[in-house]
């Protein structure tokens, strides 16, 4: 079988080693689903680049994609699904849900604090027990000053993460993580470029 950054590679996804280096990640977190039948979100296709990936490193597996405009995504398959929306709104996110929970959610989205918290959000209508929600490129928020709303989300998930899947509250600033998301959120991990979030199985 072949590796995921192999078929990242084929594709020209920019999840492959020379460009964002996320498939070793992504194989580390849900590799054993590989040959299930697993159900995956992408949030941000583009062209579908990705969307190919996911469909050849998944072969049984149901895949949604969820973009602003799916005309220009170039991926096809009776596994695929693709669904116009806007990443920012809670709406899209609920027409997502009607698909069933997913083993795996990635947002590759705006790259914005406003898509990737409406993604993060979401995770208890979109994201099975156990399952993954994976959130990225936040490095941009770094690499590019201009773009802050990610460095903002950056540090809303390390909360979380230090609070140990439980929210942190502290007089006089305000979190916009809700407490009842908190509660869903086994852990949160921070790898290369990647925020990973795991519900509570």
């Amino acid at each position: 079988m072949k590796t995921m950054s192999e078929i990242a590679e084929e594709v020209g996804a920019d999840k492959r080693p020379e460009e964002h280096d996320y498939c070793g990640t992504y194989e580390r977190v849900v590799g054993h689903l590989r040959n299930k039948p697993c159900k995956i979100l992408e949030v941000g296709v583009k062209r579908g680049a990705g969307m190919k990936m996911w469909l050849e490193a998944f072969p049984i597996a149901q895949i949604v994609g969820v973009d602003k405009n799916t005309s220009k995504c170039e991926a096809r398959s009776e596994r695929l699904t693709l669904l116009d929306g806007d990443a920012t709104k809670a709406g899209t996110y609920q027409v997502a849900a009607r698909y069933g929970l997913f083993d795996l959610v990635s947002e590759d989205s705006a790259h914005s604090y406003e898509a990737s918290m409406a993604c993060l959000n979401a995770l208890p209508i979109l994201v099975k027990p156990g399952g993954v929600m994976v959130i990225e490129d936040v490095q941009l928020g770094y690499s590019h000053p201009e773009n802050k709303s990610m460095e903002r989300f950056v540090n809303e998930a390390a909360k979380l993460a230090h609070g140990g899947g439980t929210l942190k509250t502290y007089p006089g600033r305000h979190w916009h993580m809700a407490t009842p998301l908190a509660k869903e959120i086994a852990s949160v991990e921070m790898c290369r470029g990647l925020v990973i979030v795991r519900r509570v199985g």
